[in-house]
């Protein structure tokens, strides 16, 4: 299973960095992509997000704020549970696209 953690931002590229380094590890060993989403036109997070959803490729999708901090092995639990529960219902699970 694969996950995208969508980050929009605006151009505060320390605050970002923090951000991206701390998903890196939380995400550690799990096929997750990190899609930053840049906003120079402060059309807000709402926008970035749905962005980053259009683009993203994966089967889950996470948000993050430029400012936040991930801890490590975050990811892994949520990724785990979805894993268990598709499989106990025996669901696909199908990409949408609006």
């Amino acid at each position: 299973m694969t996950a995208t953690v969508i980050i929009p931002h605006l151009s505060d590229s320390q605050k970002l960095q923090r951000t991206l380094e701390s998903i890196r590890r939380a995400a550690a060993g799990l096929d997750v992509q990190i899609l930053p989403i840049e906003d120079r036109e402060r059309r807000g997070a709402a926008w970035g997000r749905n962005v980053g959803i259009a683009k993203a490729t994966s089967d889950v999708i996470f948000f993050a704020d430029s400012d936040d901090t991930v801890r490590e092995g975050f990811f892994r639990e949520p990724m785990a549970e979805i894993e268990r529960t598709v499989a106990a219902a025996g669901v696909l699970l199908l990409r949408t696209f609006m």
